[in-house]
């Protein structure tokens, strides 16, 4: 899967990116991800999650598993495939690959 996202869709984003007053960063294969699962985004191109930190936010691919995770701190590493994530604070979080 890529998800790389094109211009269309990244003027879409203006809405979020006012709501969440933080800019938007494009995770890509091999990225790290910090910060909050805050919420499932649907829009025309698909589902995603948002994933907010101090400084900014980016959407990453949404799974069914992510609903239970809404709130927490979550850390992951982008993959072609979508996201390798861990939850909670420290190192023994669950973890979702």
């Amino acid at each position: 899967m890529d998800f790389t996202f094109q211009p269309p869709f990244l003027a879409g984003l203006s809405g979020y990116i006012a709501e969440v007053g933080k800019p938007f960063v494009e995770a890509r294969p091999g990225d790290r991800i910090d910060g909050r699962l805050v919420r499932r985004i649907d829009l025309a191109s698909g589902r995603f999650a948002l994933v907010e930190n101090a400084k900014e936010f980016t959407l990453v691919p949404w799974r069914p598993v992510l609903e239970n995770q809404l709130g927490k701190s979550a850390s992951g590493i982008m993959r072609a495939d979508g996201v390798s994530w861990r939850f909670g604070r420290g190192r023994a979080g669950p973890e979702i690959s």
